[in-house]
């Protein structure tokens, strides 16, 4: 393989430069920037922290809850409190009537026990944290994937512009020969008519060529955080490494044991088992320990009542038991159990469809393979053949015909090589990345 890319390297740039003052960029370099300028990759950072946050929310219901409460009211007028002593006419006030009343409460809970509630809370808290880890490593992956295809992009189109390029300037000299020999009265108007035909073909495939390039290069620059306009390359001195095609079951035990969406279903299916916990929960009592402290005026225990702040306390444990709900907990206990079944489902039609995947990516692989050798033979022959004719007609022992045709030929044979040699790198990127290679 690396041999091919020397030999294309020299097929397309012998003789070319390419513009000096564009910034080249590397594979590396392609990786590294789009992490770093990836909003994704910052939403996956922020659920990651929203995960653990959730923790914390559910092992807070594990410590006493305080509270405090203050309060004041104004009542309205009544008669004060008195009672009618037996031989006396004057009744006996008791107490004088309040009308203000304020309230300060401060109260103490502690969950003794919840049904097992608050541990399956705490395991589902703990499955989503390893759930958005999981997310944050495939959006990584996921955006190395799209750089990385946007790098080889970049550069399958400016290969296409070299080579429509040099079809152009082949063209334009084969056309001005052709001149020479019409005014030696060797060649007519007709044949100079076929090549610049050929010419003009030639100048609209740059232009195609060229308009690809922009694209590709307005796409990368934003992956890479690079402002749209910026004149990026692909380093194409840098050194790619070599390619190599394992068996494709290995690649398929490699996707069942690495890839993402599995992991997270599994995930989903150890969650789906503590939501079962949390709606059997209901079956049994809950239980808590609490605690008050009164600082009220007038208050409420004190008898007779005064104008004056007293405190008082109370200590408690409280028990709540739904002993009939007709049929609520059995129901959300069967939907919770139907959803483990789904997501048991799930895991086995993703793994089908992952292996389908594998190995449709991995006989893309194989087919763009082989097809490099071929084109590479394909563009010696065309050459060959293009040298022939082009001594011929340098001798006026070939027509411009078979020289545009011999032209036409070398070019699509360039071009499907250099086309070969990028497709096959997609392809084993997109191999690698289905088999849940780490891309970053």
């Amino acid at each position: 393989m690396k041999r091919e890319i020397l030999i294309l390297i020299c097929i397309l740039f012998a003789g070319a430069n390419l513009s000096a003052q564009n910034r080249k960029v590397t594979l590396d370099d392609c990786v590294r920037l789009s992490l770093e300028s990836s909003d994704e990759i910052k939403i996956g950072q922020s659920r990651i922290e929203e995960s653990k946050a959730k923790i914390s929310e559910v092992t807070s219901q594990y410590l006493p809850q305080l509270k405090f409460s203050a309060g004041y009211s104004r009542l309205s007028s009544v008669d004060p409190f008195l009672v009618t002593v037996p031989n006396s006419p004057v009744p006996f006030k008791i107490a004088d009537a309040l009308f203000n009343s304020y309230s300060l409460k401060l109260s103490a809970t502690q969950l003794v026990f919840t049904g097992f509630r608050l541990g399956a809370l705490e395991n589902i808290a703990g499955f989503g944290k390893e759930i958005s880890g999981v997310d944050y490593d495939e959006t990584k992956n996921n955006v190395a994937f799209e750089a990385l295809s946007g790098y080889w992009n970049l550069y399958k189109a400016m290969l296409s512009a070299q080579i429509a390029e040099q079809s152009m300037l082949q063209t334009e000299r084969r056309i001005t020969d052709t001149k020479n020999f019409i005014l030696g009265g060797l060649s007519t108007n007709t044949d100079l008519l076929r090549l610049e035909v050929q010419n003009s073909n030639a100048k609209l495939q740059l232009l195609e060529a060229e308009n690809n390039i922009s694209n590709a290069r307005v796409a990368l620059n934003r992956l890479l955080g690079y402002s749209y306009d910026t004149p990026i390359e692909p380093d194409t001195s840098a050194v790619v490494p070599e390619d190599l095609l394992n068996d494709e079951a290995a690649y398929v035990s490699e996707a069942l044991l690495n890839r993402n969406e599995l992991k997270n279903l599994n995930y989903a299916i150890q969650s789906s088992e503590e939501y079962i916990r949390i709606a059997k929960s209901s079956y049994y009592p809950y239980v808590s320990l609490f605690g008050n402290v009164y600082y009220s005026n007038p208050n409420a225990r004190v008898q007779p009542p005064k104008d004056e702040f007293t405190a008082t306390w109370d200590v408690g444990i409280g028990l709540t038991w739904d002993l009939w709900n007709w049929g609520l907990t059995s129901s959300q206990t069967e939907q919770a159990k139907q959803v483990q079944i789904q997501n048991t489902f799930k895991l086995d039609l993703a793994k089908k469809k992952i292996e389908q995947e594998v190995r449709q990516k991995f006989g893309n692989a194989d087919y763009l393979k082989k097809r490099i050798d071929a084109a590479l033979l394909s563009v010696e022959l065309a050459r060959k053949n293009y040298d022939e004719v082009v001594k011929k007609y340098d001798v006026q022992l070939s027509s411009s015909t078979e020289v545009a045709d011999a032209e036409t030929s070398l070019f699509i044979a360039r071009r499907n090589y250099a086309f070969a040699l990028i497709d096959f790198r997609l392809a084993m990127l997109a191999l690698h990345k289905a088999a849940g290679r780490r891309l970053y």
